[in-house]
């Protein structure tokens, strides 16, 4: 059904119907919006990105956590996983067997179910006692269905590269 010219006019007046332009300005201010948020979260690193992840843009050593039949099953190997994050983390500049800190790399399967967990591990110093341990300072979790091992190896890539932004972003002048 077509309205005619004059009705059409009467929405557009009555505020029913919105004009284009405030439909594009709409979508203008939206956008600005969107960028101005991604600036800020790409901007300066919080403190709690510096306890996270700084670390004097030292070079990290990779530890893989053995794997049982299960993932074994699905054609994952503890070597292949360890292989692909040396080779992330060593084209980053971030690789260093002998180095303290650690990024820690963990598969769980079972049935069609799997876990993925990455973490930074990195000494810490207890104020109260001046004790220094090990703790893990960063981690991205993830459970998901479908478990193959394309999926969790994908997964573990993305952990990868998401910790990798990150870690060069707050170390950034350190490195």
């Amino acid at each position: 059904m077509k309205l005619p010219r004059d009705r059409l006019q009467r929405r557009a007046e009555s505020g029913y119907g919105m004009s284009l332009s405030v439909i594009n300005r709409s979508r203008s201010i939206l956008a600005l919006a969107v960028v101005m948020l991604t600036l800020v979260a790409m901007g300066e690193a919080t403190s709690l990105d510096r306890f996270q992840l700084f670390n004097d843009c030292q070079a990290l050593d990779v530890i893989v956590e053995s794997l049982t039949t299960d993932e074994r099953a699905l054609g994952l190997t503890k070597v292949g996983i360890e292989s692909r994050v040396v080779s992330r983390l060593s084209s980053a500049g971030l690789y260093d067997p002998s180095s303290d800190a650690f990024v820690y790399v963990q598969v769980s399967a079972l049935n069609q179910a799997y876990v993925v967990i990455v973490e930074l591990n990195k000494v810490v110093i207890d104020e109260a006692t001046t004790i220094r341990y090990f703790a893990a300072t960063w981690d991205r979790k993830i459970i998901g269905t479908g478990a193959r091992a394309d999926t969790i190896l994908g997964v573990v890539g993305r952990h990868l590269n998401d910790f990798i932004g990150q870690y060069l972003r707050v170390n950034d002048e350190a490195c």
